[in-house]
């Protein structure tokens, strides 16, 4: 019977941001792009597609929208399509809420995610997106849906939040309760970034994973 073996990112363990540089990058991205930067600021980055949750990221935004102003959703990446574009136009024309945003593709650099307080993956099915991880290095927790992929072992309850059953009800309730309660995203933002650089930034444990790997296979 073959055994399924699970292998790290590696990431050269990332310097630390200060305060005063997310604070800066922040007001930045406020400006360029008309934000509050006193809102709550929940992102997601990759191509805008359905795979990708792009679907229950707008309901989930909409469900938080309604009940709390002080929250905005922003999505960083290009669409997959024309027609994808168009359906997000439409449901955010219809939606009719401010603070729901899709910057287009960005240049890609460690900082992307620097300015944002907690990052969503709305994904039904995604691996181990590499991006979570970006995140945890910065210090941003995530949310996720518990059986989305591979990513609910790495944010556990420490890192982030599971959401249970596909809900975007309970992920709305989730981002309202962070909102009343931000010191919640520097205890958990914290915690992933130690978590990263424990499993992503260790090489020894990286290149022993890789051995037994190599070593069951030519058994």
């Amino acid at each position: 019977e073959q055994r399924k073996q699970y292998l790290p990112y590696y990431f050269p363990e990332q310097a630390a941001f200060s305060k005063a540089q997310k604070e800066v990058a922040r007001l930045d991205f406020a400006g360029k792009y008309c934000l509050n930067p006193e809102d709550l600021w929940i992102v997601n980055m990759g191509t805008v597609t359905p795979r990708k949750g792009i679907h229950e990221f707008l309901e989930v935004a909409a469900i938080t929208k309604a009940a709390q102003k002080k929250v905005s959703f922003i999505w960083i990446g290009g669409y997959e399509n024309e027609e994808t574009k168009l359906q997000v136009e439409a449901a955010l024309k219809k939606m009719e809420y401010p603070g729901i945003l899709f910057t287009g593709a960005l240049p890609h650099n460690a900082t992307n995610l620097l300015p944002f307080d907690v990052f969503f993956l709305s994904s039904r099915e995604d691996p181990y997106p590499l991006v979570v991880v970006e995140a945890a290095y910065l210090a941003v927790p995530s949310i996720c849906f518990d059986g989305s992929g591979g990513i609910p072992e790495f944010i556990e309850n420490d890192a982030g939040w599971l959401i249970p059953d596909f809900s975007a009800g309970k992920a709305a309730d989730c981002i309202i309760d962070i909102n009343i309660n931000r010191t919640i995203i520097g205890e958990k933002g914290g915690k992933a970034r130690l978590k990263a650089i424990a499993r992503h930034s260790n090489e020894t444990l990286i290149i022993d994973k890789f051995t037994k790997a190599i070593n069951i296979n030519i058994d």
